[in-house]
C-alpha cells in the first residue's frame, strides 16, 4: 500500500531521534519559574522544517478540494504511555507522552502538532498550535473556528 516496506523500528527510532534538540530542552528547563515541572520547549529547526512540509501538503491537499471553505481546528491531547526513562509521569498515573494535535475536521486531516511530555497538561499553552493550524490553511478556506478554547474564538471574512 506504501510502495515501499515499512522502515524497521530501530530505522524509524533513529529518523527520529534527528528531530530531537536537547539544548532547546536545557534552555526550557532553565527558564522554568520556581515549583512547575512542565515545559514545553522550542522546536528544533528539523522540527520546524518537518512542519513546513506537512504546511505544504496542507495547501496541496486545499487546492485539491477548494470547495471546502470552512475549517474547524480541533486541538487535541491524548496520553500515549510509554516506559523510556525520559517519559515523563502523565494525569492517568503511568508515565509517557501528550502531544497535541490540531485537526482540521471538516477534511479529517492534521494540520498542526506539538510533541509534549507526559506531564505537560493540555490546557498549557494552546494557542501558539492554534495559531501554527490557522497559518497552514489553503487560501479557499473563508471560516475558520477552533472548537479547543474560547481565546482562539472565529474568524471570517
Amino acid at each position: 500500500m506504501l510502495g515501499h516496506e515499512v522502515p524497521s523500528p530501530e530505522a524509524a527510532r533513529k529518523f527520529l531521534y534527528q528531530f530531537h534538540d536537547e539544548e532547546e530542552i536545557t534552555r526550557a528547563q532553565a527558564e522554568l519559574p520556581v515549583g512547575q515541572v512542565s515545559f514545553i520547549p522550542n522546536e528544533s529547526d528539523p522540527l520546524r522544517a518537518l512542519a513546513q512540509v506537512n504546511g505544504e501538503l496542507v495547501q496541496a491537499i486545499g487546492r485539491r478540494c477548494p470547495d471546502q471553505r470552512i475549517a474547524t481546528i480541533d486541538l487535541d491531547s491524548t496520553v500515549i504511555e510509554s516506559w523510556k526513562r525520559e517519559a515523563q509521569p502523565t494525569y492517568q498515573g503511568t508515565t509517557g507522552y501528550q502531544p497535541m494535535l490540531a485537526l482540521w475536521a471538516e477534511m479529517d486531516l492534521c494540520v498542526a502538532d506539538e510533541f509534549r511530555d507526559g506531564n505537560v497538561p493540555p490546557q498549557k499553552a494552546p494557542l501558539p498550535a492554534a495559531q501554527r493550524a490557522f497559518q497552514v490553511l489553503p487560501e479557499t478556506v473563508r471560516s475558520i473556528t477552533s472548537g479547543a478554547t474560547r481565546a482562539v474564538g472565529t474568524a471570517s471574512w
